[in-house]
């Protein structure tokens, strides 16, 4: 809800607050009296919420504006403070940056062939454990997507790489890992179910 609805919503509620109020002061009988209070009380924790959603809403609206008027009155990436003073970000991305071109190695060298191998060593271990939805294609033909854990990556018969899963939830036999592959104790190798 926007801010003017809630503070309508509001204003109607404590309209309905003061009738109640003034149908108690009339002297009901008992029995709709009990329910004139239960309504008041409900209308006034009505009107609590109420009012903390408007203050939640006008809080996100003034931080709104303050993060605009903050982006706004912010120098460009590469500009100038103050007194020509350049900003503490600046100077540190200039100085990452040399320190970037100085420690970059030749292209075509043996550093960037293993830089590169390290770099798929550390994807290969930060995809290792990650959680995804793998495709299974059930022996009636279809093609479901389960949750599973990703234990490895491989290269396929077609040199394209590949990943090996675990399937967390188990909903077929064949979507069980082997007990002797989980124990590392396989025999069957790449030929293992």
């Amino acid at each position: 809800m926007d801010e003017e609805s809630l503070e309508a919503a509001v204003q109607n509620y404590n309209a309905q607050l003061q009738q109640v109020e003034l149908a108690l002061g009339a002297g009901l009988d008992p029995s709709q009296e009990s329910d004139l209070i239960q309504l008041q009380s409900d209308l006034k924790q009505l009107i609590e919420l109420t009012e903390s959603s408007l203050v939640s809403v006008k809080k996100s609206k003034l931080l709104a504006a303050l993060d605009q008027g903050v982006s706004s009155a912010a120098p460009s990436a590469h500009g100038n403070h103050e007194g020509g003073k350049p900003n503490a970000d600046d100077e540190y991305a200039a100085f990452q940056g040399a320190i970037r071109d100085e420690a970059s190695p030749k292209p075509g060298s043996e550093a960037d062939d293993e830089e590169e191998e390290l770099e798929e060593e550390e994807e290969e271990e930060a995809s290792s454990g990650m959680k995804v939805k793998a495709p299974y294609y059930s022996s009636w033909g279809t093609l479901e997507y389960h949750n599973a854990m990703i234990v490895g990556s491989e290269s396929l018969e077609d040199g394209s790489a590949g990943v090996r899963v675990l399937y967390l939830y188990p909903t077929h036999k064949s979507l069980k890992p082997c007990p002797f592959f989980l124990d590392g104790k396989c025999r069957f190798k790449e030929n293992c179910r």
